[in-house]
């Protein structure tokens, strides 16, 4: 079976968003489909812009360095330092995509992707204002009404505009044969709309251990101990007590690692006395397999650390973002790891064991169920 998978694909800093759609896609591969990631995003990205060379882009560049100078330099600096993280190199050696490439609703209805099921998720599909006409795509509406339609573990994120409006998401997924939701929230909005949905696993659970350590292989380790931060959504160290983390990894003589990406804002460095490391995304893997420590905002950070039992302390966040923690704090639920949250200090967390026989047990189960749903969507 042709299955054409829509989410959210072009970043260049985003491990988490790249390696979910590598995973779905090898996972249906395995099963012997013929599956691709549709290339549609709403906008062009200042990727685009700093690359091209044609009139439109030099024109864009000239305009946003007068009129907004100073978010011209922070993006051009970290568009410099994305490049070091190869992300285009893994996409075009790992990953299928459409030839096509999207920008408009109306461009993916004159030239509809062909394929015998559409597949939503896994990431924040559903995060984003979906009264935008931009938007409709990540709810299917394009195609013919006789292909499939089923979401995977999609995510509704920070997006309120569900909550008092539950008749908007039943017009908005009555052609979906099959939905499941990766977080309790976003399952209790689909079940207030009157819709029959699955909580699911991240498409990046799928897969094996041992079909991420291929990727590791080529990757020379770092030759001292480290504790390993990947920093999503941070614009204060304090955000995650850094001044504690530095006080830890001196009492463990450990070095300080920092990869920094963008998630619903873009990075900038802001940890003193770290080692910075824009590392590819096999890098980003090794880092986390091979650290003695994990500390992360990120929700793929964790799933990763869970893959590879690799102790872990999840940092949640604050303010407009928090609502985005039940992604993590559901299955950290699930397989009683709270106390792997970080409430008061870090050395209180780090103190206590993980008994990943048990993990493991209870995942193995979720896993099971997350495959039995793609089952019985007919993948």
């Amino acid at each position: 079976m042709k299955i054409g998978i829509l989410t959210f694909w072009s970043s260049m800093d985003n491990y988490g968003q790249v390696l979910q759609g590598y995973a779905l896609q090898k996972y249906l591969c395995s099963l012997g489909h013929e599956a691709f990631l549709i290339r549609y995003e709403e906008k062009k990205t200042y990727p685009d812009i700093f690359q091209s060379r044609s009139a439109w882009a030099l024109f864009t560049r000239a305009k946003k360095y007068l009129l907004h100078h100073r978010d011209y330099e922070k993006q051009k600096k970290v568009f410099r330092k994305n490049l070091q993280r190869g992300f285009t190199t893994f996409k075009k050696g790992k990953i299928e995509y459409s030839q096509q490439r999207y920008h408009t609703p109306l461009s993916l209805q004159k030239d509809v992707p062909k394929a015998d099921m559409y597949i939503v998720g896994s990431d924040q599909v559903w995060g984003r204002n979906p009264l935008s006409a931009l938007q409709q795509p990540y709810y299917l509406q394009f195609g013919s009404p006789l292909t499939k339609r089923i979401s995977y573990a999609a995510s509704f994120g920070n997006n309120e505009s569900f909550d008092d409006n539950p008749e908007l998401l039943q017009t908005l997924l009555k052609g979906f044969e099959r939905i499941s939701v990766r977080e309790e929230t976003g399952k209790r909005l689909c079940e207030k709309a009157g819709l029959d949905v699955t909580w699911v696993l991240d498409p990046v659970l799928l897969l094996r251990k041992a079909d991420y350590l291929p990727l590791i292989k080529g990757v020379t380790p770092r030759s001292e101990a480290y504790l390993y931060i990947y920093s999503v959504n941070v614009v204060n160290p304090e955000q995650i007590r850094y001044s504690q983390l530095l006080s830890l990894a001196d009492k463990k003589g450990w070095q300080v690692v920092v990869t920094p990406s963008s998630g619903y804002i873009t990075y900038e460095d802001i940890f003193e006395k770290a080692i910075y490391d824009y590392c590819s995304i096999e890098g980003w893997l090794s880092n986390i397999y091979h650290a003695s420590l994990v500390v992360t905002t990120s929700f793929h950070g964790v799933m990763f650390c869970l893959k590879f039992h690799k102790p872990f302390v999840y940092v949640p966040l604050e303010g407009r973002f928090s609502r985005g923690n039940d992604r993590v704090g559901t299955l950290l639920t699930k397989l009683q790891l709270t106390n792997r949250i970080l409430k008061d200090n870090y050395e209180e967390v780090c103190d206590q064991s993980i008994d990943w026989a048990s993990v493991d047990s209870v995942l193995d189960e979720y896993i099971d169920n997350s495959k039995e749903f793609l089952r019985e969507c007919g993948c």
